[in-house]
């Protein structure tokens, strides 16, 4: 299979949605930057051979030595396990975007929480008016062995309210996994916040909303000075943005930078991307703003868990029928070694906090 096959994926997907309908359309877009990175920096197709099987199911986990069980979806390649989602957080562990290391066994703590990653989390479907699901949330898999669907649908009570995800899964030989995800959001009664001006007038404005949450394996602070150093408090040292100037900029992801850097807020192109990197094996993880016009953007960084925060702004006005109406195409990827050095060599970092707690990071 051809080096930059890959890059045609999930670009043919372009949303409309009117009752929560997804529909595909022609690409908007031949390409987008992340792909020319790695494409530029001749990544190797290190999985040509793989042939995926994929194989969803649900099963229960026991925690706090059988005191507690929870009950999750699975996801498998051939008889190893390589994700798994919790229903109720609407939260997908994926434990590996390797194909050679799927696990026996998901690598369970004896809880699980925010902060007890397998692997690398994204949400699977939208935060609307706070921080989890605020509506009712159905999902649905699907698999051709070669490619596996997931769809989530949210929905809001009392409301013309849906949130439509259509996820899907394939092996590629470049990148490995790949998610290429389509998003639509429809809200006649979207989340609101009541803001104040320098004068102290108050007014009411919609808030963003947040499409995507994800976040590499970080250290729980119990105290916030007590953080240990990089390599034992992070899996991957940097964070980087593609901004709509054609910039890639970030900062070292330690507690002073995320608490005070000047890039924790950053807007992405259109076909720009978010990324993490590098982690422990020399490959990063990525996810890719396909397409979100003509809704602005941005990506804000908890200062906690240093998750990624990805947002979409709702039109001021809503449509014709009262809705308001956000949808976007993306990817999440790994990203190869030679990809994570191209961006390396090129990123502007806010240093701050790297000599404290990063000195030795790659």
């Amino acid at each position: 299979m051809a080096r930059n096959h890959w890059l045609t994926l999930g670009l043919t997907a372009l949303l409309a949605i009117g009752a929560g309908a997804l529909v595909q359309a022609a690409p908007a877009l031949a390409t987008d930057e992340l792909a020319k990175i790695i494409t530029e920096a001749k990544a190797p197709a290190r999985f040509a051979d793989h042939k995926a099987n994929f194989s969803f199911g649900k099963e229960t986990f026991s925690f706090k030595n059988g005191a507690e069980k929870t009950e999750f979806y699975t996801i498998k390649d051939g008889d190893k396990y390589i994700a798994v989602l919790h229903p109720g957080m609407i939260q997908l562990d994926m434990i590996t975007f390797d194909p050679t290391k799927g696990v026996d066994k998901p690598g369970f703590k004896d809880y699980y929480s925010w902060g007890t990653l397998l692997g690398t989390r994204i949400t699977v479907n939208c935060w609307a008016g706070g921080m989890g699901p605020t509506g009712k949330v159905s999902f649905d898999f699907k698999t051709t062995g070669s490619t596996l669907t997931l769809t989530t649908q949210q929905v809001w009570a009392g409301t013309k309210g849906v949130c439509d995800y259509v996820m899907t899964l394939s092996c590629d030989p470049v990148l490995g996994y790949v998610w290429n995800a389509t998003t639509a959001y429809a809200s006649d009664k979207p989340p609101t916040k009541v803001v104040k001006d320098k004068q102290g007038n108050e007014s009411t404005k919609l808030e963003t909303i947040e499409f995507f949450n994800w976040q590499v394996p970080v250290t729980a602070w119990t105290s916030r000075n007590n953080n240990p150093r990089w390599p034992a408090g992070w899996t991957h040292a940097r964070k980087v943005f593609f901004r709509p100037d054609n910039k890639i900029v970030g900062f070292w992801l330690n507690p002073d930078s995320v608490d005070y850097c000047k890039y924790k807020r950053s807007d992405v192109k259109e076909g720009g991307f978010v990324a993490k990197l590098p982690g422990p094996d020399g490959w990063g993880v990525g996810l890719v703003h396909v397409q979100k016009a003509p809704y602005s953007t941005n990506n804000a960084t908890c200062n906690m868990w240093a998750d990624s925060h990805n947002l979409l702004k709702l039109p001021d006005q809503p449509d014709a029928d009262g809705v308001y109406r956000a949808k976007a195409v993306w990817r999440f990827q790994a990203i190869p070694p030679e990809g994570v050095q191209a961006i390396m060599k090129v990123a502007e970092m806010d240093n701050i906090g790297k000599d404290k707690y990063c000195k030795d990071a790659p």
